[in-house]
């Protein structure tokens, strides 16, 4: 099968023109493209980043420059339907610029399109181009499938115009009409939309969850807990046992946990600053918790570590290769996500894969999807009490770790890559 995948970025921590996005959207939009690739002809394009073509793990990545641009526009779509979605659909300046900017590019993708010869395109996210490339689809009789990797529109947390929310629920609405065919990533996220819907049945709407894929790297030997200096003093701890001293220091004795992601409102890093008053005095004292990812300054996360009376217990370790990860997950002793609005929580299978528990919020769409007793510890709702009691739960309970790795083997990247075939043959067949 030729594919042809369309996305706003990707993320390839080796390509420096295609790092400006480190996100978890970036990462698995081009894990999808690799596993595609193995059995696949495939092709790639990024709308909103530039680059000369190459080709990696056997996707080749169309140019894009301000040349193809320019030349495309001699082709272009019409700018009165353009302006009808500006008034349509009222945006911030910097919205209406990229917005601009991607239909400019539709002249050269539809020339893509016409040469490619394609069996299907895979459109990743939902954005006002996506009709644009929707109607190239259709113009060539070439068929489509839309990836949601979250829903924007139905939570307050999510940081978009209101406009661009409202978007989002017309074009659900008009999939549905047209039986346009649709992925998500979780069945939370299905079970919401098709409430929204107010249907039971929607034969053009399927699941398929995200997937770990890590490169083949070297660990590290924990050695993470020594560069943040995450250690117990025996002066702090009394009666340990001489085989948890080493150097003075009793950091094999330490309890850490790790929450991972970009820092912001939408996941909801600081009520674990919060929740962290609810677990015992003993606890609190020996547990450190380790965030990784980039923070957004308005969230003024910072501030509220240092607030807090046990801030020295919050670590700040910034943005992170994703292969450095593999240190952290491999020497932690838990994963927590408190996300208000998460479409998958990828980080949560990321640490099973390694035999860590993770602790989740009962409502997040792709709970059913990843929950197991043997692997998970859920937390019904944003309390912080019960979500501290459930972090000392994560920490003091007997976790058999081959089951949370044999619950893991359900997110391989080979089964993740087989469902989207199932789902694309279904599509090229219909």
């Amino acid at each position: 099968m030729k594919i042809l995948q369309i996305a706003p970025y990707v993320t390839i921590d080796s390509k420096p023109d295609l790092t400006g996005n480190k996100t978890g959207f970036g990462y698995m939009v081009y894990d999808i493209a690799a596993g595609l690739a193995k059995e696949n002809d495939e092709d790639m394009f990024l709308l909103n980043c530039k680059y000369k073509e190459f080709v990696k793990d056997g996707i080749r990545f169309i140019e894009n420059n301000r040349l193809k641009t320019l030349l495309g526009l001699m082709k272009i779509c019409s700018i009165i339907r353009l302006v009808g979605v500006i008034f349509k659909y009222p945006m911030p300046l910097v919205s209406v610029a990229k917005f601009i900017y991607q239909w400019a590019l539709m002249g050269y993708l539809d020339k893509i399109i016409y040469i490619g010869n394609y069996d299907i395109v895979h459109i990743h996210g939902c954005s006002y181009i996506n009709m644009f490339i929707i109607d190239i689809c259709e113009k060539y009789n070439v068929k489509f499938v839309v990836t949601l990797h979250g829903l924007n529109s139905f939570d307050d947390s999510v940081p978009l115009e209101e406009s661009g929310k409202q978007f989002e629920k017309d074009f659900l609405q008009k999939a549905y009409e047209n039986q346009w065919c649709l992925i998500f990533i979780s069945t939370g996220m299905k079970k919401r939309v098709m409430g929204f819907l107010r249907t039971n049945k929607a034969d053009n709407i399927h699941v398929v969850c995200n997937s770990f894929r890590f490169d083949e790297v070297k660990l590290r030997k924990n050695d993470f807990r020594v560069k943040y200096d995450v250690f117990i003093k025996k002066a702090i701890i009394s009666g340990l046992p001489d085989a948890f001293e080493f150097k003075g220091l009793c950091w094999n004795y330490c309890k850490l946990l790790c929450c991972v992601g970009n820092i912001g409102k939408r996941k909801n890093q600081k009520q674990i600053i919060n929740a962290f008053n609810w677990m015992s005095d003993e606890l609190k004292h020996k547990t450190y918790v380790l965030f990784i990812g980039k923070e957004d300054d308005s969230y003024h996360f910072e501030d509220a570590v240092n607030k807090s009376v046990w801030n020295k217990h919050f670590i700040r370790c910034g943005m992170l290769k994703k292969s450095s990860v593999l240190d952290f997950y491999k020497g932690c002793d838990g994963v927590v996500m408190v996300s208000l609005s998460e479409g998958f929580g990828l980080s949560l299978i990321e640490g099973m894969f390694y035999g860590k528990p993770c602790l989740a919020i009962n409502n997040m769409d792709a709970f059913e999807d990843i929950y197991s007793p043997d692997a998970v510890v859920g937390v019904a709702e944003h309390d912080d009490k019960l979500i501290g009691k459930g972090m000392e739960e994560l920490l003091t309970k007997q976790w058999n770790e081959s089951l949370i790795k044999k619950h893991a083997e359900k997110f391989t990247n080979q089964n993740m890559t087989k469902n989207y075939m199932s789902v694309m043959k279904l599509c090229v067949d219909m």
